[in-house]
């Protein structure tokens, strides 16, 4: 389903909590801001002033300093929603237990449509409610215990890394990717696969390939770049730097 923040405002969202405070200023703050009945906030300075659940919709680079910012007896009510291996900085900061999300939508540009791809997931306290008003507004999503988001992040971060580094290589866009580079999206899963099982004991199931094609079927269009670099790609590099993995890396200058 396809619909934009100003036709998502209009539909039956459930106010389950509000207010609702949103960190972020981009494109899916402002889809949560358009659905939650939110202003985002995207500059504070000092400590952030936040009523109810604090939904951070920054970059990774950035989330330390939400984090470092949001008073102690509010960290609690933190919400974070980014791809990546962010595990570690959360547990260095005794957030190892927040409610996180894994989204499996794509919105091109700020404002512009969202194209559900189905299956977002998410755990911890704010759970049930970030899936009721994502349901209310026609977006699929489902609360998980840890483990299997655990097992959902590592996937989404492989569908990332690895439609991010060869549209990035190729200049090409989801479809584009299989139609015309299927051997090396293969090759390219099996090796992240293998790194992120050997390094976490988390097994991602026999079904990854397809389960990243029947994804990436649904945002076609979507034209994927090698960001948050550090968190995505250069994770498995740090870890283990396969052979193909390299060589596309280095073809974009990301040296290991």
């Amino acid at each position: 389903m396809i619909q934009s923040p100003s036709e998502i405002a209009k539909s039956n969202v459930p106010p389950v909590l509000e207010p609702v405070t949103i960190v972020g200023g981009g494109r899916v703050g402002c889809f949560f801001a358009a659905i939650a009945n939110a202003t985002p906030v995207t500059r504070h300075h000092g400590a952030l002033q936040a009523k109810g659940p604090i939904l951070v919709c920054v970059r990774n680079n950035d989330l330390e300093g939400v984090i470092l910012s949001t008073p102690l007896d509010r960290r609690k009510d933190l919400i974070f929603i980014q791809n990546g291996m962010i595990g570690s900085l959360l547990q260095n900061h005794g957030l190892d237990k927040a409610t996180r999300g894994i989204l499996y939508f794509a919105i091109e540009e700020k404002g512009g449509k969202i194209v559900d791809g189905g299956g977002s997931v998410f755990c911890g306290d704010y759970a049930p409610w970030l899936v009721s008003l994502l349901q209310g507004a026609s977006v699929d999503a489902n609360v998980v215990v840890r483990d299997r988001f655990t097992r959902e992040m590592g996937r989404k971060l492989i569908w990332n890394s690895v439609f991010g580094v060869l549209g990035e290589v190729y200049q090409i866009n989801v479809a584009q990717t299989l139609d015309s580079h299927r051997d090396e999206f293969r090759a390219l899963v099996a090796e992240l696969k293998g790194v992120f099982e050997s390094s976490t004991k988390i097994a991602l199931g026999d079904d990854l390939e397809q389960a990243l094609t029947d994804y990436a079927a649904k945002v076609s269009h979507y034209r994927c770049r090698a960001s948050e670099w550090g968190w995505r790609n250069g994770w498995f590099l740090d870890k283990n730097p396969t052979p193909l993995h390299s060589q596309l890396s280095l073809k974009i200058g990301k040296a290991f």
